[in-house]
């Protein structure tokens, strides 16, 4: 009772005391989000205004008493918030299903006026539109990462927007620390993004990699546990909440749990799988055993009514008791030709059983009155479609499109055509390995399966691959394009989620191009570099452009996404040109950076300090690649070695754009011999 006397006789002595003559922000709904919408509307326009925005709360317990008449008196200007009574009406072939399509529709006049949103997301997703309207922009995720304008007076604004895709997402990868993932998702809205998947029950094997400090020499670290990770699950559950966004889950794990059986990851392990569950696991080549040793790898014997039984009762349960999951990720196990060569398995494909299984989460759904979706993937044996069953209920499920084994180097086409599958033989089969010819299993799927669905690509994986990084970019570009051709409706890119590293360019990319495929690349990208580094930025795009065409390095996990990183026909004369010339590319822009290392807007300096410690690594990197070339093994093994070490001293300013541990792997396999995880 003290807390609430206390709140509400601040918000009174706040709002009496400007006698309401600064600009408040009434959020005309209860909802959470909404009234989070309006806090951060004001909390960015003092910023901006250094005057004081109040929030005037809603009739829900907490609100400030308004005179009759406010509206005709002190309290203007006045920006309101609010949900639409007909979400429809913004766009009909858009907002199909309010609580999942976004639209808003933006009417400010100076100070004056509303943001209405399809739903409460919505509402959010146009108050940082408006504000990027008025000259906010947020270039990577942190408060450095902040452009805010210094406003006298506010700008008109009317616009109204839907987006080009339902699902804009992110999915948790690489190693990450709880604030890391927090801090995302507070960038992600304000990008145009609005869900976020977390992997497996606990993500533990996401955390486990920054608490535990592996492959760092230089801090000693411990593994979580797994209540700490459960916890921090729960945090980024909250963050997710708090903004509205949709909630996606788990994918890993289902052929484990169960049956009593780990999931945290695709640790192998040296004991046997409990007696009692060796029956319940594929046969394969003639044993019932773990898959490599791997768990997680472990397919199941999905004939067996059992088998499924148990996997439907556990999942429909995990639906009932995590009412925050709006898309339920069901998985097989990972890796390919592991399924069972029982008699009964082989009767059907892989996928005939998956949509049994399928059928069996559906059909208890309904039972259990859960409204829960299920999202389903095509992805390894499982691009192969169905030949003897569909999908009863398609309106509950979500097709996910995983083409794991494509490159990066071209993207997809927009209407490919000559690509065919290949003839699906039950463990042996070869993966397509361009982003066309995985296309064509996409269209197999899409000839029975009309419902909802999206992408789920990997491009960022291989973002450190070149530095200059803008191949990937265009590549990236261009797929987002053309998800819609693709028959697509978004994407949800599995990716590291400390990727902003030289710069935010990709990630600003992916969101604008999801938002609006029909915005122009240069524009997107010039806009960038603009915001980013101010009067200078056109001339670190260009640095970023020749740095990409000249680097050459050797080819790595599904290549660098640029061709002259697995073209093997590159004279080597000239990669040793252009090498030498990106060294002197580095050297002559160096002027340029520290010129602009200091400058007073602090967001763009922090972008001009990152760049510099970019342009040491760089040609740290370059120096090693031509040792290498020059046949110098030894001697470029120990600059990597050295180069690795710099980087990892360097992890403390770089840890919040940078997966280092991910990054420091990258470099360690250009020098050193391959080995194959075990």
């Amino acid at each position: 009772m003290f807390k609430f006397t206390k709140r509400l006789l601040v918000m009174i002595a706040l709002c009496n005391s400007i006698g309401y003559a600064q600009m408040p922000i009434m959020p005309k709904s209860s909802d959470p989000t909404v009234i989070f919408a309006a806090e951060e509307l004001a909390k960015y326009l003092r910023m901006a205004t250094q005057q004081s925005i109040a929030v005037i709360l809603p009739n829900n317990g907490l609100r400030v008493s308004i005179p009759e008449g406010a509206d005709n008196t002190g309290l203007k200007p006045l920006i309101t918030l609010n949900i639409a009574d007909d979400p429809k009406a913004f766009s009909p072939q858009v907002v199909v299903v309010p609580e999942l399509d976004d639209a808003y529709a933006i009417k400010i006049n100076g100070a004056n006026g509303s943001i209405t949103g399809s739903n409460p997301r919505a509402v959010l997703l146009g108050v940082y539109r408006y504000l990027t309207e008025i000259g906010f922009r947020w270039v990577r995720p942190g408060a450095d990462g902040e452009l805010v304008p210094s406003l006298t007076n506010f700008p008109d604004v009317t616009l109204t927007e839907a987006p080009s895709y339902r699902h804009r997402g992110v999915c948790i990868e690489g190693t990450n620390s709880v604030e890391h993932v927090k801090t995302l998702i507070d960038w992600l809205p304000k990008l145009g993004y609005n869900s976020y998947f977390v992997q497996f029950e606990q993500a533990y094997t996401f955390f486990d990699g920054w608490y535990a400090r592996e492959g760092n020499p230089n801090v000693k670290g411990e593994h979580p546990t797994l209540e700490q990770t459960s916890q921090f699950v729960v945090e980024i559950e909250q963050e997710v909440e708090k903004r509205g966004m949709m909630y996606h889950k788990v994918g890993h794990g289902w052929t484990c749990l169960p049956f009593g059986i780990e999931a945290l990851g695709w640790e192998q392990v040296d004991t046997p799988p409990p007696a009692d569950v060796v029956p319940f696991l594929a046969q394969v080549n003639g044993k019932r055993d773990y898959w490599q040793k791997t768990p997680l790898n472990t397919n199941l014997c999905y004939s067996n009514p059992e088998v499924r039984k148990r996997m439907t009762d556990f999942i429909v349960n995990y639906a009932e008791t995590h009412p925050v999951v709006d898309y339920l990720h069901v998985w097989l196990a990972d890796d390919l030709n592991n399924h069972c060569e029982c008699d009964n398995c082989v009767k059907m494909r892989p996928s005939d059983w998956y949509v049994t299984l399928l059928n069996d989460i559906d059909k208890a759904l309904t039972e259990a009155q859960l409204k829960t979706r299920i999202v389903f993937l095509i992805y390894y044996d499982l691009l192969w479609p169905p030949e003897q069953t569909k999908l009863n209920n398609p309106d509950r499920f979500v097709l996910m499109f995983a083409p794991y084994t494509r490159s990066y180097s071209e993207p997809y086409s927009a209407n490919p055509t000559g690509v065919e599958t290949a003839p699906y033989v039950r463990n042996k089969i070869e993966m397509p390995t361009t982003g066309d010819g995985t296309v064509a299993y996409l269209r197999a799927w899409q000839q029975q399966f009309k419902g909802d669905s999206f992408d789920y690509d990997y491009h960022l994986f291989s973002a450190t691959g070149n530095p200059g990084q803008m191949k990937l970019a265009r590549v990236l570009y261009e797929d987002m394009r053309n998800l819609k051709s693709l028959g697509l409706n978004g994407n949800e890119m599995c990716q590291p989620q400390r990727i902003f590293y030289p710069t935010g360019v990709l990630m600003t990319i992916q969101g604008r191009a999801l938002w609006n495929r029909d915005l122009d690349f240069d524009g997107i990208v010039n806009d960038y570099f603009r915001d980013a580094f101010g009067e200078d930025g056109a001339a670190c795009r260009s640095y970023m452009d020749t740095l990409t065409i000249l680097y050459h390095a050797p080819s790595r996990r599904r290549e660098s996404g640029d061709a002259s990183a697995s073209d093997m026909s590159v004279d080597p004369a000239q990669v040793t040109a252009d090498l030498n010339a990106a060294l002197k590319l580095i050297d002559d822009f160096r002027p340029t950076i520290l010129r602009n290392a200091y400058l007073t807007n602090a967001c763009q300096a922090r972008s001009w300090q990152i760049m510099q410690t970019h342009a040491d690594f760089t040609r740290q990197t370059i120096a090693a690649l031509l040792l290498k070339q020059e046949g110098k093994s030894e001697e470029a093994a120990a600059a990597g070695k050295a180069l690795v070490q710099s980087v990892w001293d360097h992890e403390p300013e770089l840890q919040q754009l940078l997966d280092v541990n991910a990054y420091a792997g990258g470099l360690r396999s250009m020098f050193e011999p391959r080995r194959r995880r075990s």
